[in-house]
């Protein structure tokens, strides 16, 4: 059977249990197209908006996993796991009755406690992050996962990361007597909600680990904009396909070139002022041609620069623009 080629992408609301690559395959499958990407892996107990990248699309999956994302996190405080999640096998548990569990759900009834207020504010302003040993990164050419499921001890370097806001929604007790305390962060790329829950943990005293977490929002896009996974055939993929002329104006600038400047960009030469209909303001911005995408480009100092080049054919749907 022939592939056909998509290009867009598609906000989908990815069930629990699922990987990423999960989600990807089944796309990949009933699409039957073969560049198929993600922006930003949710891992398999984590829920929510998994932004699908489509054909051309999957050119600019750096500008999408750029953006800051936003998840609501549940961590449950008194025990560890090797995952620091709940998939992950118990290092270290308390009894429910522990003094400093019984001392934290007391301090819990209280947001604004000073020791809860310092735990939270020290997340907010962290800049660096030590990964979980349980993750893709790679360490001299293997997974840490895969180095970690041998037996080998992996120390993985602190990341840059930032926090724009971390808010406390609720707190409670799980069916065990567990406190878990319920919160919204909005962070950077590159960050670990698994590592935030440890990180909380250790600064309030006691073990704690990830037990749900729900991506709401990346960029501008929220989990309103999603769909559940159709699981029926590709007409019910296709009719949420956004186009790259309805998605790029959502992560970064756009502008219009004129004939001669389109041509010239898709050959990748340089551009100036008189070949946009609109000069962009500089730096990255989407180049369009009667609403087509052409390429991403740098614009500084009165000279424009072909970044990444759009192909300028493609098999598409006829409700779809052709790139």
């Amino acid at each position: 059977m022939k592939p056909l080629s998509h290009t867009g992408i598609l906000l989908l609301d990815k069930p629990a249990g699922w990987t990423s690559h999960d989600v990807v395959s089944h796309v990949r499958r009933h699409l039957r197209e073969r560049r198929v990407g993600h922006a930003g892996t949710l891992d398999p107990m984590a829920t929510g908006l998994l932004i699908v990248l489509l054909g051309a699309a999957t050119r600019l999956s750096a500008y999408f996993t750029a953006e800051t994302k936003v998840y609501i996190a549940t961590i449950r405080f008194g025990i560890s796991t090797d995952s620091l999640d709940a998939s992950g096998q118990v290092t270290e548990r308390l009894a429910p009755q522990d003094a400093r569990l019984v001392t934290l759900l007391s301090l819990f009834s209280h947001p604004h406690d000073e020791i809860i207020f310092h735990a939270l504010e020290h997340e907010r302003s962290r800049t660096l992050q030590v990964p979980p040993a349980i993750s893709a990164i790679h360490v001299d050419g293997k997974r840490s996962y895969e180095r970690t499921r041998l037996g080998e001890i992996v120390t993985l370097e602190p990341r840059k990361v930032h926090v724009d806001t971390l808010d406390f929604h609720h707190t409670g007790t799980d069916e065990d007597g567990y406190p878990h305390l319920t919160v919204q962060l909005r962070v950077s790329k590159g960050y670990y909600v698994r590592s935030f829950a440890r990180d909380l943990g250790n600064s309030l005293g006691v073990p704690a680990h990830l037990t749900s977490l729900r991506r709401v929002a990346s960029g501008t896009f929220t989990i309103d904009d999603a769909v559940a996974i159709p699981t029926t055939g590709p007409s019910d993929l296709l009719s949420y396909i956004l186009t790259l002329p309805q998605a790029l104006p959502r992560i970064m600038s756009c502008a219009e070139l004129t004939a001669e400047g389109a041509v010239r960009a898709g050959c990748g030469k340089t551009l100036t002022v008189e070949h946009f209909v609109n000069a962009p303001l500089g730096g990255i911005a989407a180049w369009l041609a009667q609403e087509v995408p052409v390429a991403i480009g740098r614009f500084e100092n009165g000279v424009g620069m072909v970044v990444r080049g759009f192909p300028t054919t493609t098999s598409a749907p006829p409700d779809q623009p052709t790139l």
